[in-house]
């Protein structure tokens, strides 16, 4: 099994040059604004678009629908709506979405050229995931609509936040990866209150190259958005507490 060459992908960007952000206000933390920033500097040629909770919905009622509005609404935390939004925005719009607590290591031009309309690393943390904290897409990807059906049919079965990883189950990397495996044609735990014995983790279906090869997308490993392209702070959960 051999790994993608991305160096002979064409020399041009396939996605949309905007990277998408949000957080709940637009009174930023410290903390927040210098990684921003390094998405402005790193990006010169690109918008970076931010958008608070406020407009977030908005754009969900918008692009989704107002059942969807009320779904968004509904979802108990605002990091369980920040995950809807990025999906909605980027199958309307595509481009790069990035967490606001991430710090761009490497220009996205650098690493949006692949010849496929969805790019997505592995998570660091475990390898069961794939990242979405920061992936590029074009717009109206086959991905981005099932996550976003994926999400909307898992709400409207009921949210227990006594639930274990309810947040990954419902909008989170769970839901995502999800997503990712039922466009590959593999086993999914869509109707599962957990990962089902032969789902197939996402660095497995990473390293089996034949698994996604001819399908419109392209997996990066655990490294591309951990420290390598992006850097992932973790950091949003605290600054709320820890300002600056």
């Amino acid at each position: 099994m051999t790994q993608p060459d991305l160096s002979e992908t064409s020399a041009s960007t396939s996605f949309p040059k905007t990277i998408w952000q949000t957080y709940r206000t637009r009174d930023l933390p410290p903390a927040a604004k210098l990684c921003i920033r390094s998405w402005r500097q790193k990006n010169p040629g690109w918008g970076v678009e931010f958008r608070d909770d406020a407009e977030i919905e908005r754009f969900v009622r918008e692009h989704l629908g107002a059942a969807a509005g009320e779904i968004f609404q509904s979802l108990p935390l605002g990091a369980m709506k920040a995950d809807l939004w990025r999906y909605a925005v980027m199958h309307k719009h595509g481009g790069v979405y990035a967490d606001l607590d991430t710090i761009c290591r490497h220009p996205a031009e650098d690493w949006c050229t692949a010849p496929k309309g969805l790019l997505v690393g592995v998570e660091n943390t475990t390898g069961v995931h794939f990242c979405q904290w920061a992936f590029a897409a074009r717009p109206r990807h086959p991905v981005l609509e099932r996550v976003i059906d994926l999400v909307l049919a898992r709400a409207a079965s009921g949210i227990d936040p006594q639930r274990p990883h309810y947040v990954h189950y419902h909008t989170g990397p769970a839901v995502w990866s999800d997503a990712i495996r039922s466009y590959l044609g593999l086993v999914t735990c869509s109707d599962a209150p957990g990962r089902a014995a032969n789902t197939p983790l996402a660095r497995d279906i990473f390293l089996d190259v034949d698994l996604w090869r001819e399908a419109d997308i392209v997996l990066l490993p655990e490294t591309a958005f951990n420290g390598g392209l992006v850097d992932h702070l973790s950091a949003s959960a605290r600054w709320r507490d820890h300002a600056g």
